[in-house]
């Protein structure tokens, strides 16, 4: 309802919206519904009841369409039904017979039977053989499985052994090259006496014979391991050869499980996608079955349409759509009668011609006597667009409160309705024109508050000053922003703004003069029953300057100068008689 309420700025003069927030279509589609409302066309009830028809009516006729393709299909009914039998029989479904001396009921009925057998155990067609396949393809997938960790253990078994043959080659080079150092001890000790002299002084020595004892147990040590060394290399080869033969062996075997689970898994997914095929088609025949069923006379679609069009004979008795037009159709005139009289008061361009509603475009067209139209946007001039919004809004206004509707609050707020009337050039005669054009859009407002006998309340926001209103009813001033005076106060900020700075604050300072600067200067002077007044009153950084007279009864004038903070504490920066 709030676009019967509202006039901001960018809508009043606006060409191609009428209405507040009727440029959002989700915003425009409800204010389509509702108007036959607000005319007072139908009430709530019957406006939901109306929603209601029109959506029983989209059900019956896509029920409708749906039944009358089901229809047409059931002339192809045979040929439909003896197809789906050969499948089934294709599928192992059902035994193979000779459709062509079989009735299409006795084949529908059995198709019937082979989708309540399947509902009720899916399983039944599984054979034998695909149970034994599913064991046997799992007890090869556990052989499969074992075989390879028995070969990787083999392999590795294999590779320490020619890790052990290559440290037993190592170790055989170093005791052949001990072996070849040591080859001539036995020679010494067979040519060298048990008595040693030495050659320059004839002296007897026994420690040559300790160095060849030693030197010789050293040489016995080494025969040993060399010995030891040669029994090896067979017993490795010989362990190295069954391995690779067992290796061997366990892969043979591997292969042929492989192979078998390979081909038994083949197998068992062509069953299976056998089975999913099957699935797939009782799914559609089922489908099929209860679209054949619900085409008789208890059919679901027949049920549903039948329950519909009750409800749509009943809605009827309370949707009388012919005496909506005529009611809609009235509230139309009686709106185009209200809106030319206010035209007429704004001197609209088009004079006399008849301004026509247009509730699903949400906008208005101008009717001359000739019968052409001209739709809103097609009209020229800001001028005519600012009047035309004006006169429709208190049109529908005097609509609601003639006719008594209930729904939308008796209020309408305009913003800025002189925006399009400005001076072209300083000349008086053209600056005293565009102020009677406003005049006349007030005009307009205060005849129309006095038409509906003050029962509509019409706020306007206006930068033109009093000369637009002078000598017009109804017009009351509630405020003034100006010369200090904001619509938000100055002192909600504790940091004045910049460009207030030095600037005239007569009229935020007259509304804190009795709240505020009288008591304080009563009490500065210490009479309470003084007469106190202000003057040069300006923005400073900590508030508002301003001077005050005070006139005690037994003294003479004192000269005050103080300071509103922005707490609106006020405090004397000097005092004098």
């Amino acid at each position: 309802m709030t676009a019967f309420m509202f006039q901001p700025q960018r809508i009043v003069a606006n060409n191609e919206t009428m209405f507040f927030e009727a440029d959002v279509e989700e915003h425009a589609r409800k204010l389509r519904e509702i108007f036959p409302l607000v005319l007072g066309v139908v009430d709530a009830e019957t406006l939901i009841k109306q929603h209601r028809l029109q959506e029983v009516r989209r059900l019956i006729e896509r029920k409708q369409r749906q039944l009358d393709a089901l229809k047409i299909n059931i002339e192809n009914f045979s040929g439909e039904v003896r197809g789906r039998y050969i499948a089934a029989m294709q599928y192992g479904l059902t035994p193979s017979i000779n459709i062509d001396d079989t009735s299409t009921q006795v084949l529908f009925d059995r198709l019937i039977g082979i989708v309540t057998a399947w509902k009720l155990d899916s399983s039944y067609l599984d054979t034998d053989g695909h149970h034994e396949n599913s064991q046997r393809l799992s007890r090869l997938r556990e052989r499969e499985a074992l075989l390879h960790s028995e070969i990787t253990t083999l392999r590795v078994r294999l590779t320490q052994l020619r890790e052990l043959s290559l440290a037993r080659a190592k170790s055989e080079f170093n005791i052949s090259r001990k072996k070849d150092r040591l080859s001539s001890a036995s020679w010494l000790a067979e040519r060298l006496s048990n008595n040693h002299s030495c050659p320059l002084c004839g002296s007897e020595s026994e420690s040559p014979s300790n160095e060849l004892k030693q030197l010789i147990e050293t040489t016995k040590k080494v025969e040993a391991q060399w010995k030891a060394v040669e029994l090896v290399p067979p017993m490795l080869d010989a362990e190295e050869v069954d391995l690779q033969k067992q290796i061997a062996v366990k892969e043979a075997e591997l292969r042929q499980v492989r192979t078998e689970r390979e081909y038994i898994q083949e197998v068992t997914e062509e069953m299976q996608a056998t089975r999913e095929q099957r699935a797939m088609f009782i799914g559609r025949t089922d489908e099929f079955i209860k679209l054949h069923e619900s085409l008789t006379d208890e059919g679901i679609f027949a049920e549903e349409i039948a329950a519909l069009k009750d409800e749509e004979a009943e809605l009827l008795k309370v949707v009388d759509f012919e005496a909506f037009a005529q009611r809609k159709e009235t509230a139309l005139f009686k709106f185009s009668r209200f809106a030319g009289h206010y035209g007429n008061i704004m001197d609209l361009e088009t004079g006399d011609d008849l301004i026509q509603l247009d509730t699903n475009k949400l906008t208005i067209r101008v009717i001359d006597e000739n019968g052409s139209a001209a739709w809103l946007r097609e009209i020229g001039s800001g001028a005519n667009w600012l009047g035309y919004h004006v006169a429709t809004l208190l049109a529908l206004h005097e609509l609601f409160i003639s006719q008594n509707i209930p729904y939308v609050p008796s209020l309408l707020v305009i913003d800025q309705p002189s925006q399009t009337q400005f001076p072209d050039d300083d000349e008086i005669d053209s600056e005293q024109e565009e102020k009677q054009a406003v005049n006349k859009v007030f005009q307009a407002l205060s005849t129309g508050i006095k038409r509906m006998n003050g029962n509509l309340q019409v706020i306007v926001s206006e930068h033109a000053g009093q000369s637009v209103v002078d000598g017009l009813e109804n017009v009351f001033l509630v405020e003034k922003w100006r010369r200090g005076r904001k619509m938000i106060p100055w002192h909600w900020s504790k940091e004045m703004d910049a460009k207030m700075l030095g600037k005239n604050a007569q009229y935020a300072t007259e509304d804190l003069f009795e709240s505020h600067i009288e008591p304080a200067c009563k009490d500065a002077v210490g009479d309470d029953l003084c007469q106190i007044s202000f003057s040069n009153a300006s923005f400073s950084e900590d508030g508002i300057v301003f001077h005050a007279s005070a006139e005690p009864l037994d003294k003479g004038t004192i000269k005050l100068a103080g300071l509103i903070d922005f707490d609106l504490n006020v405090s004397f920066l000097l005092a004098e008689e």
